[in-house]
């Protein structure tokens, strides 16, 4: 066993700052009015008591999740925003299979080529360079023709899905 650095603690040294500590905790204990009791058994039933009712409120929450605690849904969108938002997605897939024409010097054959993910969506080429997607909206469907200019097929869609909120 090693030595500490300044050499062996001179006899009673240890004995001397175990003593103050002590000294130093009964004090402490003084000052404050504690003593080293441990809770009766009143402060564990209530400890108990309040732990059960917080997680059986918390259970009540999850359960029956009443409206008052619940965020409502957003209202529904009108049928401008769902038909500029649809034109816009139109408008970002024909961009999706442009770009790719554009690397791979081809239309292609489907829009999973495209990496699209949009559901319910139609593409057909009508040539080696024209092509059209559609969406379903309402009773009909919304065409947008690789022709069409993209300024007139969007029209104010943008203002429209932006200024949703302030109507």
């Amino acid at each position: 066993m090693t030595e500490p650095r300044g050499g062996p603690a001179p006899p009673g040294q240890k004995q001397a700052l175990y003593d103050a500590a002590l000294a130093a905790v009964e004090d402490a204990e003084r000052r404050t009015g504690r003593t080293g009791r441990v809770r009766g058994p009143w402060g564990r039933r209530i400890g108990l008591l309040t732990a059960a009712l917080g997680g059986g409120f918390g259970l009540y929450l999850l359960i029956a999740r009443p409206p008052w605690f619940l965020t409502p849904p957003p209202p529904p969108e009108s049928l401008q925003v769902q038909e500029a938002s649809v034109r816009m997605m139109l408008v970002r897939e024909a961009g999706r299979i442009k770009g790719l024409a554009a690397t791979s010097g081809r239309l292609p054959e489907d829009l999973q080529a495209t990496g699209s993910r949009v559901l319910n969506l139609r593409y057909q080429r009508l040539s080696d360079s024209s092509f059209l997607v559609a969406a379903p909206f309402g009773t009909g469907e919304l065409i947008l023709r690789s022709t069409d200019p993209t300024a007139g097929f969007l029209g104010g869609s943008l203002s429209t899905v932006t200024n949703r909120g302030n109507r």
